[in-house]
């Protein structure tokens, strides 16, 4: 569910998306979470999170739950496009366990 925070069901402002968990938080959980955290002892219990803005966070969601053929009709603003291009290219990237040749070089050439 990527709707609201997973912990406390927030569903305005700015998030942070788990990467590796495929979940939500809001700022405020995020923040009582990470001065709880210790260094994990494995690898495997790490987290990878990005920062998504509102825009950024209703787009990824909109993507997840839009039927395939409107999955890009919608519009937003530049820096939440940045947000959330890069949590969707994190997220598949880290899901796949590989990364793509062409990906890379579309990267180079823009």
């Amino acid at each position: 569910d990527v709707l609201a925070c997973s912990v406390c069901g927030e569903k305005s402002g700015n998030f942070y998306f788990d990467i590796m968990g495929g979940s939500i938080k809001c700022y405020l959980c995020n923040e009582k979470e990470s001065a709880a955290h210790k260094e994990p002892e494995s690898p495997h219990e790490s987290h990878i999170v990005r920062i998504l803005s509102e825009g950024a966070k209703t787009a990824l969601g909109y993507c997840i739950y839009a039927p395939i053929e409107k999955i890009f009709s919608f519009k937003i603003s530049d820096e939440d496009m940045q947000l959330f291009t890069k949590a969707a290219e994190d997220y598949l990237i880290n899901q796949l366990e590989r990364s793509f040749k062409t990906l890379e070089f579309y990267k180079e050439v823009t």
